[in-house]
C-alpha cells in the first residue's frame, strides 16, 4: 500500500484524538499521583473499595455466584471479601476451597497452576450445573484459555468456543452472547502466534470485522460504563497493538474502512493502528468502575508500558510508572510470580531506552531459570523472551552476556533444528541488535541468517517478515545494499507466489527492488522504472507510486528535464492523489524549475500551493514530513532562513509526534541536523545550534543507541562540521567528538560487508575530517619555535610528527580510492557532493600537506567548476582558489579571484555575517598589501560590522571554552580598522577608538556580569550548579598529566578530556538557567561617551598597536574627535627590550627606569605633549607589551619623571570612565596575609631564630635561577620584612578603629590556601597579600617547572601560569603530587571563580602580579582573575619587587588612605614618601593601581 494513499479514502484524524496516547499516558500518571503516591496507597485505597463495593455471596444466584468467583480468579484477587466469597462458592464447587486455602497461605504459585486448577473446575462446574451452552460457561472457558495461552497453544479450544457462540443462545441476551464471540475472536488472533512469531495477513480482515461489531455493540460516543465494554477496548488494544505488516495491514485497513470515531497513530512498523485510543478508551471505563490499584487495572497499564517499550518511547515519567506497578506486584502478589519476573523484564527495558544502567538485571541468569520452570523451555513465550533477554545482556555488557548468547543460541539449536526459518527469524531479532557490542559474533550469526534464508525461503508470512526485515537492516543498519537488494529479490519472489504476480502486493516489492538497484548501480535501475510501470498499468495496477518513486529516481540522478516532464504529468493528474504527496510533487516542481531556469513567478506560485498544504493538513498521521524540509530548502535559497527554521519546527514536531518521539528517525535527524546548520551559519545564532547539537547528542550515546544506522552517523557527521569549524585547534573538543564517529563509521563499514558505496559516502567524510585534524596540528606547529624546545619536548613532538605521518598516510590511500570509485560507482559523480567536497580537500592537501602546487591549483579549479551553479557554494570554492594564490605569492590572482567570490554574495538574497568575515579580511589584506587603503576601508568597516553582529548575538551566551575558540577563530574585530588607522588617522580616528572600546574585555564583562547575575539572583539550584562547575574545573586542574610522556597513555587524556566535555555542557546549562537573572550590558560605549566625563584638565588615551607603528588616540573635552598620534613602531619598541638581554622583570626595570638604557619617554609619550598642553590628569591603556611598562618611571628630558608632571590612570579600558568615581571613603574590613611559611623547613628556620637563611633575594623568581637550584632547592623563599609590612598595616587599620572581627590576619602555616578562600569568601573591603607572585610566561617555561610538569593540561592557560603562592607551596611547586584544591599555589584561574563583589581593593604586595599574557581583548593574569571576581580596584605590581622599599610603600599607603586620602592620592604620596629613601625607580614605581 501507498504510504500516502489509502483506496481513495482520506483517513481524517480527529482533533479529540490527535494525542489520545499522550493523554492516556498524562492521565495513568496524573491519577496516581493524585490517587495514591506509592504502591502500599494503590493497594490500601483499592482494598478500601473492596471492603466497601465488593458483592457479597448471600443471595447470589448460581450464574452470579459463578461470574464473580470467575472474575475474582482471573484477576488473581485475594482480598478477605474474595476469599468469602470463594468459600461461598466451594459451596457448589468443592475445589475451590483449595484456592481459597491457598490464598489464605500466602504462598508462592510461580506456574499459576492454583488459579488454573481453579478455574478448570469452575469451568466444569458451570457446565454441569448451568449448562454447556450458557454464556456463562462460555465466559469460563474464554478466560481459562487465557490463563493457559501462556504455556501451551489454546488455538483449539478457542475455535471451537468460537463455533459454539456463532449459534443463538436461549441463557442470555444476544448483546452478551455477540460480545463474547467478539472477545473470543480477538483472544484467537494473538493466540495464533504461539510458535508462529507473525500473524497472518489473512486474519486481518477477521480482526477489522470484530473491531466494528465491537465498535456497533460499544460506540465510542456511548456513556455506557460496562465491564464488557473495558474488558473488549482492553483485548482490541492489545490485538491493534501487535500488527506486524505494514503493506497489508494499511491494505485491509483501505479495503475494510478506517474507523474515523477512533483516533490511529504509527506503529514502530510503520503500521497505522488504534491501539493507543483503546488503551486510552478501556483506562476511561475502567477508572469509572474500580480503583488504579484493582488487579485488573494493573494489567492494563502493565499492557500499556509494554506497549510503549515496544514502540522505543520510553522516557522518566514511563520508568517511574513501571517501577510503581513493579513495586505493586512485588507487594500484592506472593514472591515468585510470574508478573513480578516479567515486571522486572520491562523495568529493564525502560531504563535500557533511557540510557540507565540496570543494576538488579546482574542475577539475570537466575530470572532466566525462574522462567524456564515457569513455562519450560519449549513454550513459545520463553523462547520468544529469550530472544530479548539475549539481547538485552549483550547490549547492557552484563558480565554473564556471553553465557546468556551461548545458552539461547544451543536453545534454538535445538528447538529449531528442523525448523530453519523460525531459527533465522529469532537469531536476527537478537544479533541485529547486537552488532555494536558483539561485532565478531553478530557478524557470523547474521552470515548464518542470511545463508538459512536464501536457503528456505518460502511464500510463508514468515519468510516475508524475515525478508523484508533483513533488506531494511541491510540498507538503514549497515548500508548493505548489495545485500539488500539480494535479499530484496527473494522478497520479490515470495510475494508473486504468495499473491500473484500482478497483485498490488508483488508490485510493490517490485518497486522496492527497483529502488534497491538504483542505490547499487543507478544506471541498471533506469530501465526498471518504467517497464514496471508499464506492466502496473497493464494489469490494472494503480501505479502513481511507481510514477513518484521514478520522478524521485530522475531527479536524484540530475536528470532534471526528464524529471520535470514527468512532474507536470504527475501535477496534472492528482484525483487520486494524497495531499502529502500532491505537496511532494509541487516543491519538487518548484525545486525543478529553478534547476532548469524556469520562471521565477512559477516557482513562487508552485511553492505558494505547497506552503498552504503545510499550512492547513488534515491527513497529519500519514503526511510526509520530508516536505517541510523541501519547502525549508527553497526558503533558504530565497534568504528567508527565519521562516526555514519555523518550517523546520513544524516538521519536527509533526515528525515526532508521529513516530512517537523516536529521535533516531531519518526524517527527524535530517531535520534536525539542518536547523541547526540554518542557526549556525545563516542566523547568527551559533550558541543556539551548540545548545540543541549539544542536547540531541545525549541521544545518540552508546548508553542510549541499541546500534548505529547510517541514518543516526549522518546527523553526527553534520553536528561534527559545525562544532568543528569554530573549534578546528580546540583538541581537547574535537577528538573526544571525531573519534567515536570514526569508530562508528568504521564499523557501519565493516557491516556494509565493506561496500565501495559506503565508503564514497563516508570515506569523503573521514578526508575532510583527517585533512582539517592534520592542518590544524600543521598550524599548531607552526606556532611553536622548535628551537627553544628541550629535548624531551623535542622528542615529543617527534613522536606526534610521526603519529601525523601516519595519518597522512592514511589519508593518502583513502583519497585515491575515492577518486577511483566515484566514476565507475556513480555516474552522476560530477553532482555528487561528496564527490565535490572530495576534490577540494585533495586540492588542499596538496596545497598545504604535500606542498605540490600544480596538483593543488588543478584540484581548487576543479573545485570552483563543479560549484559554479550554487552561489554559496561557489563562494567559497573561489575563496579557496583564493586562497591557494595568496600561498603562492601571486596577490593580483587571489585579489581577482576573491572578487570572484564577492560577486557569489551579490547573487544571494541574504548573506550570513561569516560569510562576511570569510572574504572581507582577505581583501583587507590584500589592499593593505598593495597600498590601496581606500578600497580597503570599506572591508575593514564591513569586517568589523560582522563579527560585531556575530558576537552581539551569541557571546555573552557562550561558555568560557566557547568563548576561548570564538575569539581564535575571528581574532580581534577592530583589526582592520586599527591597521588602517596607520594610513588614514584622522578619517578612522574615532571609528577606531570605537571598535577598541567594544573589543576590550568583552570577554571580562560577560563572564563577570554572569557570575555576578547567578550569586545574586538568590536561586540556590542556580548557585550549588556554580559550586559544582567549580568542582568539576580543579578535578580538571588537578589530574596528573605529565607532559611530554608517551602519546599512546590516554588515561589521564580521556579523564581530561570527560571533565572538560562535562564542565562545558554544565556551564552551559547554568548560562541558560541564569539568563533571567542577567541583564544585556552595553557593549556599544562611543569615545563621545568618555569625552563627556572628562573634567577640563583630564583626558583620556587609548595606545593601539597600527600596522607597523603603536598609536594613540587622545580624547578632550572639547576634542570634536580623537586625536590620533603616531608613536614608535612596535618592532623597533620590541627590539629595543629584547637588547637589553634581562631575563628578569626585576634586571629590565634596573635598565630601563634605572639606568635608562631606552627612551621610553621620546617613543611613546614625547609625540602627545602637544596634545596634552594643560592636562593634569591622564586615563590611559596599555595593550600588548606596553603593560609591562611603568610609565610614571618614563625619565623626562628635564631630569624628572612622567608621574611628576602627570596624574597617571592607567585603566583596563578607558570605558571604566563611565562608572561613578571613587568617593574617597575608607575602608571597614581587612584579611590581611603574609610572613608566610612555604614549606617545613622555613617554620622550623624562622621559628629557630634562623629567618636570614630562609630569606630570598631580590630576583629570587627567575626561572633559571630555578633550573640551576634544581628541584632539591626551596624555590620560594622566606620573606621576613612582610612580617613587618603586615604588622604596621595592622597597626594602622587598629588605630582606625578596626575591630577584631573586621580585621583577620593570617601569618606563617596558617596563611593556606584553604585559609583564603573560607576568608575572601566573606568579602572584605580590603585584601592585602604579602607574598610571593608569580607569572610564567609560555609553556614552554611552564614546562621546565615541576608543578607543571606534572600538570599538563594547565600549561597552555594563561590564567592558570599567573598566580601567588601561600603556605606550603613549596612542596607542589617542586613537583609534589596531591589535590589541586589546597596545594598553595593559586592561580588567576581559581581566584576568577571568587564572588568579591564588595571587595574594593586587593593589594597585591609580592612579584610581577600586573603581568600576564595579553590579547586583543586584555591581559590574562592575575588582575584579570581579581576583576572578574568582582573586586572593584588592584594594586599590582610589574616586577620582582624589594622586600624593603615595599614595605614601606605599602605601610605608608595605608596611613594616608585611612587618613582619607582617595586611593590613588595615597598611593601617590605613599611614592613620593618611598622615593625620598630609594629614589631609584626600581624601588618606587613597580606598582600600579588598576581600576
Amino acid at each position: 500500500m501507498s504510504q500516502e494513499k489509502k483506496g481513495g479514502t482520506m483517513l481524517r484524524i480527529k482533533t479529540q484524538w490527535i494525542c489520545c496516547a499522550l493523554l492516556l499516558f498524562l492521565l495513568l500518571v496524573n491519577n496516581t499521583e493524585a490517587k495514591a503516591q506509592s504502591a502500599d496507597e494503590l493497594i490500601n485505597e483499592y482494598r478500601a473499595w473492596m471492603a466497601e463495593h465488593y458483592p457479597r455471596p448471600e443471595g447470589m444466584d448460581t450464574e452470579t455466584l459463578f461470574r464473580t468467583t470467575l472474575w475474582a480468579i482471573y484477576d488473581g484477587q485475594r482480598e478477605p471479601e474474595v476469599k468469602t466469597l470463594l468459600r461461598a462458592a466451594a459451596q457448589k464447587v468443592p475445589e475451590l476451597q483449595a484456592y481459597a486455602d491457598w490464598l489464605d497461605s500466602g504462598k508462592s504459585d510461580p506456574c499459576s497452576e492454583a488459579g488454573t486448577r481453579a478455574l478448570q473446575a469452575l469451568t466444569w462446574a458451570s457446565g454441569e450445573q448451568l449448562g454447556s451452552r450458557h454464556l456463562t460457561t462460555a465466559w469460563c472457558r474464554l478466560l481459562l484459555s487465557i490463563q493457559l495461552s501462556t504455556t501451551q497453544d489454546v488455538t483449539a479450544q478457542v475455535d471451537q468456543l468460537i463455533k459454539d457462540l456463532q449459534q443463538p443462545t436461549t441463557t442470555g441476551t444476544d448483546r452478551e452472547r455477540l460480545s463474547l464471540l467478539c472477545a473470543a475472536r480477538l483472544t484467537q488472533f494473538t493466540n495464533r502466534l504461539w510458535d508462529q512469531f507473525v500473524e497472518d495477513p489473512e486474519t486481518y480482515p477477521e480482526l477489522l470485522e470484530t473491531e466494528q461489531e465491537v465498535l456497533t455493540l460499544y460506540p465510542v460516543q456511548s456513556e455506557t460504563v460496562d465491564h464488557t465494554r473495558a474488558f473488549l477496548y482492553y483485548l482490541l488494544a492489545e490485538a491493534k497493538s501487535i500488527l506486524s505488516h505494514r503493506v497489508e495491514a494499511n491494505r485491509a485497513q483501505n479495503q475494510f474502512g478506517w474507523q474515523d470515531s477512533t483516533g490511529y497513530n504509527t506503529l514502530s512498523n510503520g503500521v497505522l493502528s488504534n491501539a493507543d485510543f483503546y488503551f486510552y478508551q478501556a483506562y476511561q471505563i475502567y477508572s469509572r468502575l474500580y480503583p488504579d490499584g484493582h488487579p485488573e487495572v494493573i494489567d492494563l497499564q502493565r499492557s500499556y508500558i509494554i506497549f510503549i517499550a515496544n514502540k522505543s518511547i520510553a522516557d522518566e515519567n514511563t520508568l517511574q510508572y513501571c517501577l510503581l506497578i513493579r513495586d505493586y506486584l512485588n507487594a500484592y502478589h506472593p514472591e515468585g510470580s510470574a508478573k513480578q519476573l516479567l515486571i522486572r523484564t520491562e523495568t529493564w527495558a525502560c531504563r535500557q531506552m533511557m540510557g540507565i544502567p540496570n543494576p538488579d538485571a546482574a542475577d539475570c541468569s537466575s530470572l532466566i531459570e525462574k522462567l524456564k520452570l515457569y513455562w519450560g523451555e519449549d513454550n513459545y513465550h520463553f523462547v520468544n523472551l529469550m530472544g530479548f533477554l539475549a539481547a538485552f545482556a549483550g547490549t547492557s555488557g552484563l558480565a554473564e552476556a556471553e553465557s546468556i548468547l551461548n545458552y539461547f543460541d544451543n536453545l534454538l539449536d535445538r528447538r529449531y533444528a528442523t525448523q530453519p526459518l523460525k531459527k533465522a527469524y529469532l537469531q536476527y531479532c537478537t544479533y541485529s541488535s547486537l552488532k555494536d557490542r558483539f561485532p565478531e559474533r553478530s557478524t557470523e550469526r547474521m552470515t548464518q541468517v542470511y545463508t538459512l534464508y536464501r536457503t528456505h525461503h518460502d511464500s510463508s508470512m514468515l519468510s516475508i517478515t524475515l525478508g523484508r526485515a533483513i533488506v531494511q537492516d541491510c540498507h538503514k543498519g549497515t548500508s548493505n545494499n548489495r545485500m539488500a537488494l539480494e535479499m530484496q529479490g527473494y522478497v520479490c519472489a515470495d510475494a508473486k507466489a504468495r499473491y500473484g504476480a500482478s497483485s498490488p502486493i508483488a508490485f510493490g516489492e517490485e518497486l522496492d527492488l527497483a529502488t534497491f538497484t538504483a542505490y547499487v548501480d543507478l544506471q541498471k535501475a533506469r530501465d526498471l522504472y518504467p517497464d514496471l510501470i508499464a506492466r502496473m498499468q497493464a494489469a490494472g495496477v494503480d501505479c502513481t507510486e511507481a510514477r513518484n518513486t521514478y520522478l524521485d529516481y530522475l531527479y536524484t540522478v540530475g536528470d532534471y528535464p526528464q524529471a520535470l516532464k514527468l512532474c507536470r504529468q504527475l501535477i496534472g493528474n492528482t484525483d487520486h492523489e494524497a495531499e502529502s504527496r500532491i505537496c511532494w510533487q509541487l516543491l519538487i516542481y518548484t525545486d525543478l524549475l529553478g534547476k532548469t531556469g524556469g520562471s521565477e513567478t512559477e516557482r513562487a506560485d508552485s511553492y505558494a500551493k505547497a506552503a498552504r498544504m503545510l499550512t492547513a493538513i488534515e491527513d497529519s498521521l500519514n503526511f510526509n514530513t520530508y516536505n517541510f524540509e523541501l519547502a525549508a530548502g527553497y526558503l533558504m535559497e530565497k534568504g528567508r532562513y527565519q521562516e526555514a527554521v519555523d518550517m523546520l519546527d513544524r516538521g519536527i514536531a509533526l515528525n515526532q509526534w508521529q513516530t512517537w518521539g523516536n529521535v533516531a528517525d531519518p526524517q527527524y535527524l535530517s531535520m534536525a541536523a539542518l536547523k541547526n546548520e540554518i542557526l549556525y551559519n545563516n542566523l547568527n545564532k551559533m550558541v543556539e545550534a551548540k545548545r540543541l547539537i549539544s542536547q540531541q547528542l545525549q541521544d545518540y550515546n552508546p548508553d542510549r543507541i541499541t546500534y548505529y544506522t547510517t541514518d543516526i552517523l549522518d546527523f553526527l557527521w553534520r553536528s561534527y562540521y559545525l562544532i568543528a569549524n569554530e573549534n578546528g585547534q580546540d583538541f581537547e573538543q574535537i577528538l573526544s567528538l571525531m573519534m567515536p564517529i570514526l569508530q562508528i563509521t568504521v564499523k557501519l563499514h565493516a557491516q556494509s560487508g565493506n561496500d565501495p558505496q559506503f565508503l564514497m559516502r563516508y570515506g569523503t567524510e573521514m578526508v575532510n575530517m583527517f585533512v582539517d585534524y592534520l592542518l590544524n596540528m600543521k598550524m599548531l606547529e607552526k606556532q611553536i619555535d622548535m628551537s627553544r624546545l628541550t629535548a624531551e619536548q623535542k622528542k615529543f613532538w617527534q613522536q606526534n610528527r610521526e603519529m601525523l605521518d601516519n595519518y597522512r598516510q592514511q589519508t593518502e590511500t583513502i583519497i585515491k580510492q575515492l577518486e577511483k570509485d566515484f566514476p565507475v560507482y556513480d555516474p552522476t559523480y560530477r553532482s555528487n557532493q561528496g564527490y565535490i567536497g572530495l576534490i577540494y580537500r585533495i586540492g588542499q592537501y596538496y596545497q598545504t600537506l604535500i606542498p605540490a602546487p600544480e596538483q593543488a591549483l588543478h584540484y581548487l579549479k576543479q573545485y570552483v567548476e563543479l560549484q559554479k551553479n550554487q552561489p554559496q557554494k561557489a563562494f567559497y570554492a573561489w575563496i579557496a582558489l583564493g586562497d591557494f594564490y595568496n600561498g603562492q605569492q601571486q596577490p593580483t590572482q587571489a585579489l581577482e579571484t576573491y572578487l570572484e567570490a564577492e560577486k557569489q554574495l551579490d547573487l544571494l538574497e541574504q548573506i550570513a555575517p561569516a560569510d562576511h568575515t570569510a572574504l572581507e579580511s582577505r581583501l583587507c589584506g590584500l589592499y593593505c598589501q598593495q597600498g590601496q587603503f581606500a578600497k580597503a576601508l570599506p572591508h575593514a568597516r564591513s569586517f568589523y560590522t560582522s563579527i560585531r553582529r556575530i558576537m552581539d548575538g551569541n557571546f555573552q551566551l557562550m561558555t568560557e571554552n566557547e568563548q576561548n575558540n570564538f575569539m581564535a577563530r575571528y581574532q580581534d574585530p577592530a583589526f582592520w580598522l586599527t591597521t588602517l588607522l596607520e594610513a588614514m588617522p584622522d578619517t578612522l580616528a574615532a571609528e577606531a577608538y570605537d571598535a577598541v572600546l567594544y573589543r576590550t574585555g568583552m570577554q571580562l564583562r560577560s563572564q563577570r556580569q554572569t557570575l555576578q547575575a547567578i550569586r545574586q539572583s538568590g536561586d540556590s539550584v542556580l548557585v550549588a550548579a556554580l559550586d559544582s562547575l567549580d568542582r568539576l574545573r580543579i578535578r580538571q586542574r588537578s589530574i596528573p598529566m605529565k607532559a611530554y610522556e608517551n602519546l599512546q597513555d590516554t588515561q589521564a587524556a580521556t579523564e581530561q578530556s570527560r571533565l572538560a566535555y562535562a564542565a562545558n555542557v554544565l556551564e552551559q546549562q547554568i548560562i541558560e538557567a541564569s539568563e533571567p537573572y542577567r541583564k544585556r550590558y552595553a557593549l556599544h560605549v562611543s569615545w563621545d561617551e568618555i569625552r563627556q566625563k572628562l573634567a577640563p584638565d583630564e583626558a583620556a588615551i587609548e595606545f593601539v598597536y597600527a600596522g607597523k607603528h603603536v598609536m594613540a588616540l587622545v580624547v578632550r573635552p572639547d576634542s570634536p574627535s580623537p586625536r590620533p598620534v603616531r608613536l614608535v613602531e612596535s618592532d623597533t619598541l620590541v627590539t629595543r627590550l629584547k637588547t637589553l638581554d634581562a631575563n628578569t622583570s626585576a634586571r629590565l626595570a634596573v635598565k630601563l627606569y634605572n639606568e635608562q638604557a631606552v627612551d621610553l619617554y621620546g617613543m611613546l609619550w614625547a609625540p602627545l605633549e602637544p596634545c596634552l598642553q594643560g592636562v593634569r590628569t591622564v586615563y590611559f591603556t596599555t595593550p600588548g607589551i606596553l603593560n609591562n611598562l611603568s610609565f610614571a618611571a618614563f625619565a623626562t628630558p628635564d631630569g624628572s619623571y612622567l608621574t611628576d608632571k602627570y596624574r597617571l590612570r592607567q585603566l583596563t579600558t578607558t570605558a571604566a570612565l563611565l562608572k561613578p568615581r571613587e568617593a574617597g571613603q575608607t575602608p571597614r574590613s581587612a584579611l590581611l596575609m603574609g610572613d608566610i611559611y612555604y614549606s617545613p623547613r622555613q617554620q622550623l628556620l624562622a621559628d629557630s631564630g634562623r629567618a636570614d637563611e630562609a630569606r630570598g633575594a631580590d630576583d629570587d623568581l627567575a626561572l633559571d635561577d630555578f633550573d640551576n637550584r634544581g628541584v632539591s632547592r626551596e624555590h620560594f623563599k622566606y620573606l621576613p620584612f612582610t612580617g613587618d609590612e603586615l604588622a604596621n598595616i595592622e597597626r594602622k587599620l587598629t588605630e582606625h578603629r578596626l575591630s577584631s572581627a573586621d580585621l583577620t590576619v593570617r601569618k606563617g602555616a596558617s596563611a593556606t590556601e584553604a585559609a583564603f578562600k573560607e576568608l575572601a569568601a566573606r568579602k572584605p573591603e580590603i585584601i592585602h597579600l604579602a607574598t610571593h607572585g608569580f607569572f610564567v610566561a609560555d609553556d614552554r617555561d611552564a614546562s621546565r617547572i615541576p608543578y607543571y610538569r606534572q600538570r599538563m593540561q594547565n600549561m597552555t592557560n594563561s590564567m592558570r601560569r599567573a598566580g601567588i603562592a601561600l603556605a606550603g607551596a613549596e612542596a607542589a611547586w617542586c613537583g609534589a603530587e596531591g589535590h589541586d584544591e589546597n596545594d598553595g599555589i593559586l592561580t588567576a584561574d581559581e581566584v576568577a571563580r571568587f564572588d568579591l563583589h564588595g571587595t574594593r581593593l586587593v593589594v597585591l604586595s609580592a612579584c610581577e602580579t600586573a603581568l600576564g599574557n595579553y590579547s586583543f581583548e586584555g591581559v590574562y593574569g592575575l588582575p584579570r582573575g581579581f576583576k572578574q571576581a568582582g573586586v572593584e580596584s588592584q594594586l599590582v605590581s610589574l616586577w620582582s619587587v624589594n622586600d624593603r622599599s615595599t614595605s614601606l610603600l605599602m605601610s605608608e599607603f595605608y596611613r594616608y588612605w585611612l587618613e582619607g586620602k582617595p586611593v590613588r592620592e595615597a598611593l601617590e604620596q605613599a611614592v613620593r614618601e618611598v622615593r625620598e629613601q630609594y629614589p631609584q625607580p626600581y624601588y618606587w614605581a613597580p606598582f600600579v593601581l588598576l581600576d
